[in-house]
C-alpha cells in the first residue's frame, strides 16, 4: 500500500446487492422445531449498514419506544405508527363463551410499520398464563420469536402486546402472530393470525375500495376435554367473505362441514385447525382438545336373598359404578342374562355361584356372589366349631374343631371375614399374620340346607423390644483410664449383660457399673438388654492412651545481643503434651509471661538470663535458660536524601531516570513518584514512566541506622498532541452512470486529507473538500480517506 494510505482509514462499501442479501438472511429464521424453542428466545439482530443501491435514495428510520395503552381506542396520536386496514372483528357478545383465545387486530392483509399494538382476548377457566409470538409466513420451520414475555393476567377484548417491529429484527415481509395460552393441565390453547405486511423501510400502500379482505378463521366447542370416546361440537365463528373451508382435527380426521360434530376415539392431545379461504386470501385458527383414557367399571350387586328352600326366586340389585356399556349374568344353573337388575328362580337344590361382568369403555370387572336352595325334605346341618385359642400375638396359628351335626356334603371357612373361602376341610388350622380382631364363619351344606357359625380371633402385637443405649463419665483418657457407665435403656427390660472388652464374656450384669482400663487401648463396650419382647445392643468406644513422656523445656531467643532497648522474640521450641509456661526475663523470680512465643524489650544495659519453666496435665516440669547481653545505645546521624532526574519535563507518557545522591549510612530507599506515600520503588536509581499530565511530586526516603530522612522535588508532564479520527459522508449513495457523488469530510483532528474514490490506490485530491467525484462505468465502488 503507498505511504499515504497507512494510519486509520474509513471505508464505506458501495454494493447493489447488499440491501437483497440483508432481506433474505432476516427472513432465513433457522430449522428449530417449536417444541425446541425456549420460551425466551429472541431472533438474531441484523446489524444496521450503509449501502449504495442503483436507483434507490437511503433513508434513515428512528428508533421507536413501545407505547403502553390502557385500552382499546386510546393512543397517542403522535406516537402511534401502527396501519390497520381493515375494521377489527368482535366475536358477537350474545353468546358468552367460557373460552376465549382469539387475535382482533392486526388482521390478515393489515399493512404495519413502527410499534404495533396487538388486540384480542385470552381467557380460559383452567387460565395458567399467556405468550404472544410472531414469525414468518410461511413459516415451513415452525420457529417463533417473542413479542411479550410470559403474561398470567387474563385479556378481554384488550391490548395483548405490542409488536415493534422497527427494532433491526423485522425486516420488512409478510408475518404472522401467534397467541399461546397455557392451562393448568399442561395443555394450551393457540390461535394464529397470518398475512399481516410489515412496511417500515417502504412506504404503505394506499388503500382502495377494490381490496377484498381476507377471512377471519374463528371457532369455539363446547367441550376442551374429557374421556374417550369424546363428543365435541365446533361452531364455526369466522367472518369476511369465504368460499371454502376445512377442519383438521389432528387425528387424521377432516371435515368441511360448517359447524361439525366429531368424536375422538382414543386418548391424546389434538389440535385442531379451521382454515377458510376467499377471494381476499386464506386464514386458520387453532385449538387444542385433550382426550384422556376411561377407567374400568367396578361390579357390585346385592341379592334380595342368600338362601332358601327349594324354589327360591331372587332378585338382583345391580350397584355397579362407572362407565357401562354392557351387563353379562352367568345365574350359575346354566342360565344368563343382559339386563341390568334382572331376577331369576332356582328350582334345584344345591349352592350356585352368580357371576356379574360389567364392561365399558375402559375395561371390564366381575364379582361372584352365591345362592344356596335348600331340601325342604331334609333337615339344614348347625354348624359349629371350637377354636384352639381366641387370642394371641401374631403371627397367632390357630386348630378349628368342628362339632357340626346333621347332614352334610361341604364345608366352607371363611378366617378373614371378606366373603372368601379360604378352606373347604372338615377341621383346619389357620396362621394369622396380621394384627386385628377376626371373624371367622363356617358354613355347613347339606342336602336339607345350609348354617353358619362364627367365632371372633383376636391377634395383638408382640411386645417391642428394649432399646438398648447408655452413656459414659468419658470415652478417652491415659491408662489406667475409670470410665462410669450409666444406663439410658428405653422399654421393658429385665436383665443387663455388659462386656467391656469386647471379648464374647460377661463382665458385670449391674445397670449402672463402673470399670478401670488397665492397659492403654481402643475397647469396644458393648451393652445387651433383654426383655420380653427380645434382645437388644448398643456399643460405645473407649480410648486409653499412654501416658506421654515428661516434658523437655526448651526455647530459642532473637537477638541474643544488641543495645538498650533491646526487643527480644522468643520462640517456644518445648516438648509435651498439654503444656502450661511461665517466663521470667529480668531474674526477680517472678511470671512476666504465661504466652507460648512472647516478645520482651529490655531498656538497660546488663546480662539477663532467662528462665522458661514448663509444667504438663500430669504436674512434671522442666525449665530452661538463655543468657541475653544488652549494651549501651550508640547514636548514629541519619542518612541526607539527594537525587537529581532527567529530563524534568515533557509530554505524556514521559520517561525519567533518577540518580541518587545520597550520602550518610544507608540500609533502603523507598520512592513515591505521585507524592500520594505510597512506596513505588526501592531501588537505588530507578526509572518511572509517568503516562498521564500533570504536576507530580517525587519524593525520596533514606532509611539508615540512625533514622529516615526525605526530600521531594517537581516533574513536570504535558499533554500530547491529540489524534486525527478519518470520518466522511457521500451522496448519493447510489444512482445510474454517470454518478456523479459529493463527499463530505467529518474528521476530527485533522491536519492533512487523502482520497481515494474508486479503490484503486491512487490518490485522488486532497484537502478537506467537499469534493465530486463521476463515476462513469457500472459497478460498485469502495472510497476511503486518510487523515
Amino acid at each position: 500500500m503507498p505511504k499515504r494510505f497507512r494510519g486509520r482509514p474509513l471505508i464505506l462499501m458501495l454494493s447493489g446487492f447488499f440491501a437483497l442479501l440483508l432481506v433474505l438472511s432476516g427472513c432465513n429464521l433457522g430449522s428449530t422445531s417449536q417444541d425446541e424453542i425456549p420460551e425466551t428466545e429472541t431472533p438474531t439482530s441484523i446489524p444496521a449498514t450503509r449501502t449504495l443501491q442503483p436507483g434507490t435514495e437511503r433513508t434513515e428510520f428512528p428508533t421507536l419506544t413501545s407505547i403502553p395503552f390502557d385500552s382499546i381506542g386510546t393512543q397517542q396520536a403522535a406516537q402511534q405508527t401502527a396501519i390497520a386496514q381493515q375494521p377489527a372483528f368482535v366475536p358477537p357478545s350474545s353468546t358468552p363463551l367460557p373460552s376465549s383465545v382469539v387475535l382482533i387486530s392486526p388482521l390478515p392483509g393489515n399493512n404495519v410499520s413502527g410499534n404495533v399494538q396487538v388486540v384480542g382476548s385470552a381467557i380460559n377457566p383452567n387460565f395458567v398464563q399467556y405468550r404472544l409470538e410472531y414469525g414468518p409466513d410461511p413459516n415451513p420451520n415452525n420457529l417463533w420469536f417473542s413479542v411479550t414475555g410470559v403474561i398470567q393476567q387474563t385479556r378481554v377484548n384488550s391490548v395483548l402486546g405490542v409488536w415493534s417491529t422497527n427494532t433491526g429484527t423485522v425486516p420488512d415481509g409478510i408475518y404472522q402472530l401467534r397467541l399461546r395460552v397455557f392451562l393448568r393441565d399442561g395443555t394450551q390453547q393457540i390461535t394464529s393470525v397470518g398475512g399481516i405486511h410489515v412496511r417500515n423501510q417502504q412506504p404503505t400502500p394506499v388503500p382502495t375500495n377494490t381490496t377484498v379482505a381476507r377471512p377471519i378463521a374463528s371457532y369455539t366447542q363446547d367441550v376442551t376435554h374429557g374421556e374417550a370416546p369424546l363428543v365435541v361440537r365446533f361452531t364455526n365463528l369466522s367472518q369476511g367473505q369465504i368460499s371454502s373451508l376445512t377442519w383438521d382435527f389432528g387425528d387424521g380426521g377432516s371435515s368441511t362441514l360448517n359447524n361439525p360434530t366429531y368424536t375422538f376415539q382414543r386418548s391424546g392431545t389434538y389440535t385442531v385447525t379451521l382454515r377458510v379461504s376467499g377471494p381476499g386470501g386464506t386464514s386458520n385458527v387453532s385449538r387444542q382438545i385433550n382426550v384422556t383414557s376411561p377407567t374400568a367399571p367396578d361390579a357390585q350387586f346385592v341379592p334380595s336373598v342368600s338362601s332358601g328352600e327349594s324354589p327360591v326366586a331372587v332378585a338382583f340389585n345391580n350397584q355397579s359404578t362407572g362407565q357401562i356399556t354392557s351387563y353379562e349374568w352367568d345365574f350359575g344353573d346354566g342360565s344368563t342374562s343382559n339386563l341390568q337388575s334382572p331376577s331369576h328362580i332356582y328350582n334345584d337344590e344345591g349352592t350356585f355361584n352368580v357371576i356379574l361382568t360389567v364392561r365399558g369403555p375402559g375395561g371390564s370387572d366381575s364379582i361372584i356372589r352365591q345362592i344356596t336352595v335348600e331340601d325342604p325334605s331334609i333337615p339344614a346341618p348347625i354348624a359349629d366349631f371350637t377354636p384352639s385359642t381366641t387370642s394371641g400375638l401374631a403371627p397367632l396359628t390357630v386348630q378349628f374343631t368342628n362339632n357340626t351335626t346333621g347332614q352334610v356334603n361341604a364345608y366352607l371357612w371363611d378366617f378373614n371375614g371378606d366373603g372368601v373361602t379360604d378352606n373347604t376341610n372338615v377341621s383346619p388350622s389357620f396362621t394369622f399374620q396380621t394384627v386385628g380382631e377376626f371373624t371367622v364363619r363356617l358354613i355347613a351344606i347339606g342336602e336339607g340346607g345350609q348354617s353358619t357359625a362364627t367365632r371372633t380371633i383376636t391377634v395383638s402385637n408382640p411386645p417391642d423390644a428394649p432399646v438398648a443405649s447408655f452413656d459414659v463419665s468419658t470415652t478417652s483418657g491415659f491408662a489406667p483410664l475409670s470410665v462410669d457407665f450409666t444406663n439410658t435403656t428405653t422399654g421393658n427390660a429385665t436383665s443387663y449383660t455388659w462386656d467391656f472388652n469386647n471379648d464374647g464374656t460377661v463382665d458385670s450384669t449391674e445397670e449402672n457399673p463402673s470399670f478401670r482400663f488397665e492397659q492403654p487401648g481402643r475397647y469396644t463396650v458393648v451393652l445387651e438388654a433383654t426383655g420380653p419382647g427380645g434382645t437388644t445392643e448398643a456399643e460405645m468406644i473407649i480410648s486409653a492412651e499412654t501416658l506421654p513422656d515428661a516434658p523437655d523445656a526448651d526455647f530459642i531467643a532473637e537477638p541474643t545481643i544488641g543495645t538498650a532497648p533491646l526487643t527480644v522474640q522468643f520462640t517456644n521450641q518445648s516438648n509435651g503434651t498439654q503444656l502450661s509456661f511461665a517466663w521470667d526475663f529480668d531474674e526477680d523470680g517472678n511470671v512476666d509471661s504465661t504466652d507460648q512465643n512472647p516478645s520482651f524489650e529490655f531498656t538497660t544495659a546488663g546480662q539477663y538470663d532467662v528462665v522458661l519453666n514448663v509444667e504438663d496435665f500430669n504436674g512434671r516440669t522442666d525449665s530452661a535458660t538463655t543468657t541475653i547481653d544488652v549494651s549501651e545505645q550508640v547514636v548514629i546521624a541519619p542518612p541526607n536524601p539527594a537525587f537529581t532526574f532527567t529530563p524534568n519535563t515533557g509530554n505524556a507518557p514521559l520517561d525519567v531516570q533518577f540518580e541518587n545522591r545520597t550520602t550518610g549510612e544507608v540500609t533502603r530507599y523507598e520512592w513515591s513518584f505521585d507524592g500520594d506515600g505510597g512506596v513505588d520503588s526501592t531501588e537505588v536509581s530507578p526509572s518511572h514512566r509517568f503516562e498521564t499530565s500533570g504536576e507530580y511530586t517525587v519524593v525520596l526516603r533514606a532509611f539508615g541506622p540512625g533514622g529516615d530522612r526525605s526530600i521531594s522535588s517537581l516533574v513536570v508532564v504535558t499533554d500530547p498532541a491529540p489524534t486525527a479520527t478519518a470520518s466522511f459522508t457521500a451522496s448519493p449513495m447510489s444512482g445510474n452512470a454517470p454518478l456523479t457523488v459529493t463527499f463530505t469530510d467529518a474528521s476530527t483532528n485533522a491536519v492533512s486529507w487523502s482520497w481515494d474514490f474508486n479503490g484503486d490506490g491512487t490518490e485522488d485530491a486532497t484537502g478537506a473538500g467537499p469534493h465530486q467525484f463521476t463515476y462513469n462505468d457500472v459497478r460498485d465502488y469502495t472510497a476511503s480517506l486518510v487523515v
